[in-house]
This record gives C-alpha cells, sequence and structure tokens, in this order.
C-alpha cells in the first residue's frame, strides 16, 4: 500500500504518512537500479541504518561526558547501543519492509542527538538555535508517524524549561550589572581605588556570566 501510494502520490491508510510518501516518491525517482518496490525497501534500511547511527553519536556523547575514560566508556557503550538496537528483532524486521517506522526510529535518534547537543551547548544562543532547530524536526516528524508524539511532548517542557531558565538567569546577571555600575559611577568620589576596582571586576563577571 505505502509503495503504491509513494509511486502515484496517492494517500495511504489513515493518517496519510504524506512525509514517507514524499521522501519514498524521490528514492524512487533518483535510485537508477531495482524495482519500484526494491527502491522503497531500500531507503526504509537506510533510515534504520542512520536512526542507529544517531543512537551511537547520543550514547557515545553521554558517556563522553559523564565516564573518565573515553576509550573504553563512550565507544564501547555506543557500539553496544547501537548494535542491540540495529540487530533487535523489530527494528530489523521494519527496516526491511516499506513501512515508515524506521523513519520514525531516525527521528527519534535525531531528537535526541539534538538533546545532547543542547545539554552540552556553552551559550544561550547556541541553545535557542538547535532549540529551532529541534522544533523544526518535531514538526517534521509528526507529519510521519503520530506515535512520535510521546517523544515530543516528553522532551518539549524540558527545552523550554531550560531556555527560561537560561532567560531568567541572563536577565538577573544584566540588571545587577546595571545596578552595581550605576552604583559605582554615582559614589566614585566617595569609594576608595581598590573598591571601585573590586565593584568593577565584579561587573565584568557578572557580563560574563
Amino acid at each position: 500500500e505505502l509503495i503504491t501510494a509513494a509511486h502515484e502520490l496517492g494517500v495511504a491508510h489513515p493518517p496519510g504518512y504524506p512525509l514517507f510518501t514524499l521522501v519514498a516518491k524521490l528514492a524512487i525517482i533518483l535510485f537508477p537500479f531495482g524495482s519500484v518496490a526494491y527502491r522503497v525497501n531500500l531507503l526504509c534500511g537506510f533510515f534504520g541504518a542512520v536512526a542507529a547511527a544517531l543512537l551511537f553519536f547520543t550514547v557515545f556523547r553521554r558517556f563522553h561526558v559523564i565516564c573518565i575514560c573515553r576509550l573504553s566508556g563512550s565507544y564501547a557503550g555506543g557500539i553496544l547501543a547501537a548494535g542491540v538496537f540495529s540487530f533487535s528483532r523489530l527494528t530489523w524486521q521494519w527496516s526491511i519492509a516499506a513501512e515508515v517506522f524506521s523513519l520514525n526510529n531516525l527521528f527519534v535518534g535525531l531528537l535526541m542527538a539534538l538533546t545532547v547537543h543542547f545539554e552540552e551547548a556553552t551559550t544561550a544562543q547556541e541553545r535557542s538555535k538547535i532549540a529551532k532547530i529541534g522544533a523544526f524536526c518535531c514538526g517534521l516528524s509528526l507529519c510521519n508517524q503520530h506515535t512520535i508524539v510521546l517523544y515530543v511532548l516528553c522532551i518539549i517542557p524540558w527545552i523550554l524549561f531550560r531556555l527560561l531558565k537560561e532567560k531568567a538567569k541572563s536577565e538577573i546577571g544584566s540588571s545587577m550589572s546595571e545596578i552595581l555600575l550605576s552604583q559605582v559611577t554615582n559614589m566614585r568620589t566617595q569609594l576608595s581605588l581598590n573598591i571601585q576596582a573590586l565593584a568593577v571586576w565584579a561587573n565584568i563577571c557578572l557580563v560574563r556570566k
């Protein structure tokens, strides 16, 4: 059914799977070999492989942060996670057939990798950029398979909480910096040079934070 819908650009059973249909149609046009069914099945296998690679990246980065030994922690954990996922019965079954589940796994892996990247970001601007990319991927994933909403509903509140926390911290730091600078400016004739120097240094530290 999905292969026919992709080949004819029709509508599959509800919810219709528009993203999978369009991507499969693109694969049918671009892949220069095999039958139509073979091309769509090959695309699903590619989706499963990318999902496993994203899972490796996610576990690798988390172990890199947590573990002291990079080689024995990060790579081993990533390879184990990706291997167990790749060769599990259901993952293998839906990666060699024309189904939407392998693309759904890819989106879950992508959102997990973006979550780790968001956690590792060092600046508020970088976090905001990753959050926007993640929001686009969330919307795109909902055009494929509706069960991913369970993951999206878990991750969005956490991302919003982190962004609002960063914003509040930035606003507090900025306001305190302005107050301190104003105090030093108005009282510069009454303060010693040492106190003024300490106040300027504290102001610089607040700006950096």
